[in-house]
Parts: structure tokens; C-alpha cells; sequence
């Protein structure tokens, strides 16, 4: 698998819920939502606030600082409307077995 990484166990992520893992010095929010697994530069565009402790509902973590809405797909801010064109850096994960691999 070129150029991916393994990161961590997927039954270490409960469902509805985030992960901090650090990947070559970077801190990646990791989010189980049932279905799948995605993953986003785990600091808010707003206050750098701490995205994997934030609060999963759909397909979106609503950052434990100040609220903002942020989209686990597209990285995009969701909410305040007035921020749209803001958003995180999303990656590419891969489950193979148990394990969560990222591509870097």
C-alpha cells in the first residue's frame, strides 16, 4: 500500500465518536460514523479547537469550542453560513481487517 500508513485499531473508536492520532507530526481527527471512517486535520479553522472531541451527528463534528459545524466528507465549514468557504483538511483512510490505515 503505497503511501499509506497504519494508524490505529478501528474498535479503539467507538461509534459517533473521534480519535486524536499524530501522523509525521500532524494531529488527524479519526471519526467512526457506523458505516465508515473518516478523518480531518483535527484543528478547527475558527480557535484551532480539538475536532475529535467534538460532537459527531450525520456525517459532521461540531467543534467542542465554539460550536461550528463542520462537514467529516468534505472538510468544509457548515455552519456560521457566513464561514462556507473555510474548511480542514480532510485524508484518505483505508480499513483493511481491524486496522485504519491514511494515505499521506
Amino acid at each position: 500500500m503505497k503511501d499509506w500508513m497504519k494508524i490505529v485499531d478501528a474498535n479503539l473508536i467507538p461509534i459517533n465518536e473521534g480519535r486524536k492520532v499524530s501522523v509525521n507530526g500532524v494531529e488527524v481527527g479519526i471519526f467512526n460514523l457506523g458505516d465508515r471512517f473518516l478523518a480531518v486535520k483535527n484543528s478547527c479553522p475558527h480557535q484551532k479547537g480539538p475536532l475529535s472531541d467534538g460532537i459527531v451527528s450525520g456525517g459532521s463534528v461540531f467543534c467542542p469550542l465554539h460550536n461550528w459545524k463542520i462537514s467529516l466528507q468534505s472538510g468544509r465549514v457548515e455552519n456560521p453560513a457566513d464561514q462556507i468557504d473555510c474548511s480542514v483538511k480532510t485524508y484518505h483512510l483505508e480499513k483493511k481487517g481491524d486496522d485504519l490505515f491514511i494515505q499521506l
